[in-house]
């Protein structure tokens, strides 16, 4: 899990957003989760300034991540490890598939 630091998602709370994720994954930047299932690091500019907080999951980018979100957000994403079709449905807006 990629978030970006970048002065346009750094004004918008990216490093906020990463303190809640780090509590929400029970692991540190640069570390891994416990459960082996994600990885939290910062990352340069990923290049879509307009929606920031910005954070890339896989082949997913995630806009508009806000830290008061990111406990919802972590429990999305750790929901699809188990969907069996995950991937395999129409996208909706806001879910994980929409960008994906």
């Amino acid at each position: 899990m990629r978030v970006c630091r970048t002065l346009s998602c750094a004004l918008r709370g990216s490093y906020a957003l990463m303190s809640e994720l780090e509590k929400s994954l029970n692991c540190a930047r640069g570390e891994t989760s416990p459960d082996g299932n994600f990885t939290l690091e910062f990352v340069e500019c990923i290049a879509d300034c307009g929606c920031g907080p910005v954070v890339h999951v896989d082949r997913s980018m995630h806009e508009n991540v806000k830290p008061e979100d990111a406990a919802a957000f972590t429990q999305q994403l750790k929901a699809t490890l188990t969907d069996p079709t995950y991937g395999q449905k129409t996208p909706v807006l806001g879910t994980p598939e929409w960008n994906g």
